[in-house]
């Protein structure tokens, strides 16, 4: 730029000023070069001028470059421009001058041609400039001869060259132009040089992602006029002219949080095109006895209209406040809550409470002036506080949780609820007990749970989001963490034991916990030394899991060619699902032998009320069990066995003061019986039932005289072997004619004290009914019944006799 056309660029609301400058400091425009011209070359002291240039492109010649002070020769200009580059990328700085010439970026030299010389020379660099904000300089001397100067700078383009995609653009918003049904969008410039436009978006709230553009701009605007009444999402990138693309912007709605479209007429009655259409924050304006500075548009008798369309999530209580002069109009969904419609010299103001119902609702305000000054102000706020709202905001939505087991953190993060009066949202989480703890409250929505437990055990949250007035929204549906586990499990805890109704297989058993691990994914590893120590590489010789356990569910079994007086030594590894190994558990040695223990002696037999208590010499082997039975003669002469009711000394479940001796429960009726008892060792040895002691006695007789023959009638106890075990008796008419007549059950239990019987309940009788009542059994007792079916004259029609005993512990 020659020095007669230099210009100093300044600022002044939306306007440029321009005019000449003398030496005193320039401020110019965004993105245009400071210039300084020195009378010397070592750009020392005052400027002569200082003033703006919008490219460097001199050539003097051998004159001066007109500026007052600076002679022909022995000068220097310095350039300096501070810009946003945006993303940044490839760039190329190209400089050519006579004499010299330097280029800085950020103070660091990039070109360097600095000689004196009756030539031009140039050179050409190829760089990278970051992101952001930089700085570039270019120093300029001319010593004798000929001055001339040029610098460029620009972005080098190409899908091989610039992979550096623009910044994503910002300030996006939107308005809804809702009496033609059209969205307007608006964001600020990107700033990056290469930049070819903007690619606009459009998805419905039920899609997942966003398809082809519906849209490409080179502005920073878009309207859309084909969004009828759907409700759409929309997102905005930027593009460069090596194709590169920004990612989106944050999705915009009309039913997330809009801007007003504003729209400017010219008369007041807002007929015709608008003069203009734009969108506001707010609406707060004072224009006085002036236009509203919009061409077209005069100081008096003019329309402005706002509108807004958003989504109000739950609604609640709200108040409207208009103010103006001259005449304001507010509508809620085309119905009008506030009238202000006259010309006046002063301003009028109205305040009015009402409720919005939950959604999406559109205001529109009407403002005119008619003469005179000209205001207008609107808000609308929601009422606050637990006397007048009592609407809880919605239930929080698009929730999610990514966990990063690098960091061992978990990120939630849902979509911002639409109430006006939102206080804060909480995340909640579940203890280890089962109790839920509030973890944090915050206005964002995005929260991290950090430090997590790399245990693998699943963690449950949930969201939940509170307003000013403290009303609490329902919970979202539980979001559930599983930590990476890197935690080994504890060594377990084994058993060794005869694997019953097998000649020469051991059990291996272990304890809850190691099960535990086991139903979540996890596998027990076996191993087995001979002798009664584990060696150093002990045999692996399976493995258990939920799923393969052989044999039996929870155990592994070793199948061994006998039981002859070999010891053993066994123990176990549990890993768990992730893959981490417990210590090795305790060994547990063995020596299985088939050596059966010697018959027992001193075996006696004593009756009872619930049976028959067996009882013998302790026997000088330990860790023995113990098995009775009574023995049968057949109607055919031989022998047979039954153990019902023979419950075992020494069995863990059966607490007993007695460890030699056992009861034998049934009914005390009399019976005259033969019992014998076989000594157990834990490889299951016993010697048979033939070489066993025996013992015969006679059974106490506590039944009533008239059970002591054959039941009369059809009445049948269904479940004999249960009501013991159930507290409950069960019977019905096995002959449905033959107690036809029957109107009633009479149910009655035997007292031996009194030698009486006792009601214990009565029920109407009804066709193909099974009949039922709570016959709690005492224990070491024999309860005697008798179910009597009554007829309607009160004769007993059919007789059923039950006994069961209850033993009590030895």
């Amino acid at each position: 730029m020659a020095a007669a056309t230099a210009v100093v660029v300044a600022m002044t609301g939306t306007l440029v000023a321009v005019a000449t400058s003398p030496a005193s400091a320039a401020a110019c425009a965004t993105n245009t070069y400071t210039r300084q011209f020195f009378a010397n070359t070592s750009f020392s002291g005052a400027p002569k001028r200082t003033d703006c240039d919008t490219a460097i492109n001199e050539n003097w010649g051998t004159k001066s470059p007109g500026v007052p002070g600076v002679a022909k020769d022995n000068f220097g200009v310095r350039w300096t421009v501070k810009r946003d580059f945006g993303s940044g990328g490839p760039f190329a700085f190209t400089a050519s001058g006579q004499d010299g010439i330097r280029v800085y970026l950020d103070g660091a030299r990039k070109i360097d041609l600095w000689k004196n010389g009756s030539s031009t020379v140039s050179r050409t660099v190829n760089l990278t400039i970051p992101r952001g904000t930089h700085t570039l300089r270019i120093d300029y001397v001319n010593w004798t001869g000929a001055a001339a100067v040029k610098f460029t700078y620009a972005p080098r383009t190409g899908a091989t060259v610039d992979r550096i995609a623009p910044l994503t653009p910002t300030g996006l918003s939107i308005a809804r132009d809702a009496g033609i049904r059209r969205n307007v969008l608006r964001w600020s410039a990107n700033k990056e040089m290469d930049l070819a436009g903007y690619r606009v978006y459009r998805r419905t709230p039920n899609q997942t992602s966003f398809g082809a553009p519906v849209a490409t701009v080179t502005g920073t605007s878009f309207t859309d006029t084909t969004a009828g009444g759907t409700t759409h999402l929309y997102e905005v990138r930027a593009v460069d002219k090596s194709g590169n693309m920004s990612a989106g912007t944050s999705d915009v709605s009309v039913t997330g949080n809009p801007v007003f479209l504003r729209q400017f007429f010219a008369n007041t009655s807002f007929s015709g095109a608008p003069k203009r259409t734009d969108t506001d924050t707010a609406i707060n304006e004072n224009w006085g006895t002036k236009s509203p500075g919009v061409p077209g548009v005069a100081k008096d008798n003019f329309g402005v209209r706002w509108q807004i369309t958003r989504d109000f999530g739950s609604g609640g209580p709200f108040a409207f406040t208009a103010s103006g002069q001259d005449g304001i109009r507010v509508y809620l969904d085309g119905a009008r809550k506030i009238d202000l419609w006259k010309n006046g010299s002063s301003t009028v103001s109205r305040t009015v409470n009402l409720t919005i119902p939950r959604g999406t609702h559109t205001l529109r305000i009407d403002y005119v002036n008619w003469t005179g000054a000209a205001a207008v102000k609107f808000v609308y706020a929601p009422r606050t506080g637990a006397t007048v709202d009592h609407v809880a905001p919605l239930t929080p939505t698009g929730a999610k949780v990514v966990y990063d087991k690098g960091t061992d953190s978990a990120t939630f993060s849902w979509a911002p609820n639409k109430e006006m009066d939102l206080a804060y949202y909480r995340v909640y989480r579940q203890t280890a007990v089962g109790d839920w703890m509030p973890m944090v409250l915050t206005d964002r929505t995005s929260w991290t749970d950090t430090k997590l437990p790399r245990n693998g055990k699943p963690i449950r949250y949930y969201i939940c989001v509170t307003d000013r007035a403290g009303n609490l929204s329902e919970s979202t549906p539980f979001l559930t963490v599983t930590p990476v586990d890197t935690v080994a499990p504890t060594a377990p805890v084994i058993a060794v034991s005869h694997m019953a109704n097998t000649p020469s297989s051991l059990k291996i058993n272990w304890d809850d916990r190691t099960e535990e691990e086991m139903r979540i994914g996890g596998t027990i590893s076996i191993y087995r030394s001979t002798g009664d120590t584990l060696n150093d590489s002990p045999e692996l010789i399976g493995t258990a899991s939920k799923d393969s356990s052989p044999t039996s569910a929870y155990a592994y079994v070793d199948e061994l060619p006998a039981f002859d007086g070999t010891t053993y030594t066994y123990a176990a590894v549990v890993t768990d699902a992730a893959g981490n190994a417990s210590p090795m558990s305790a060994p547990r040695s063995v020596t299985p032998d088939s050596v059966p223990p010697a018959p027992l002696t001193g075996l006696t037999a004593t009756p009872r009320a619930d049976g028959v208590l067996l009882s013998w010499d302790a026997p000088a082997e330990s860790g023995l069990s113990y098995a009775a039975t009574r023995v049968v003669r057949r109607p055919d002469g031989s022998t047979g066995y039954n153990n019902d009711g023979c419950s075992d000394a020494v069995d863990p479940k059966k607490p007993t003061a007695l460890p030699n001796a056992m009861l034998c429960a049934g009914p005390a009726d009399g019976e005259t019986v033969t019992f014998l008892v076989v000594a157990i060792d834990q490889w299951g040895n016993h010697i048979g039932l033939d070489l066993a002691p025996t013992v015969t006695t006679t059974e106490l007789d506590n039944r009533p005289d008239d059970a002591l023959g054959e039941d009369s009638g059809v009445l049948t106890v269904l479940n004999p072997d249960a009501v013991t075990r159930t507290g409950r008796l069960e019977w019905a008419c096995s002959d449905k004619a033959a107690c036809a007549g029957i109107t009633e059950h009479r149910l009655e239990r035997w007292n031996v004290a009194t030698r009486t019987y006792e009601p214990v309940t009565s029920v109407a009788a009804a066709p193909n009914r099974i009949y039922r009542a709570a016959v709690p059994l005492p224990l070491g007792e024999t309860s005697y019944f008798r179910i009597t079916g009554i007829l309607a004259d009160g004769t007993p029609a059919a007789v059923a006799h039950y006994s069961a005993a209850r033993g009590d512990y030895v």
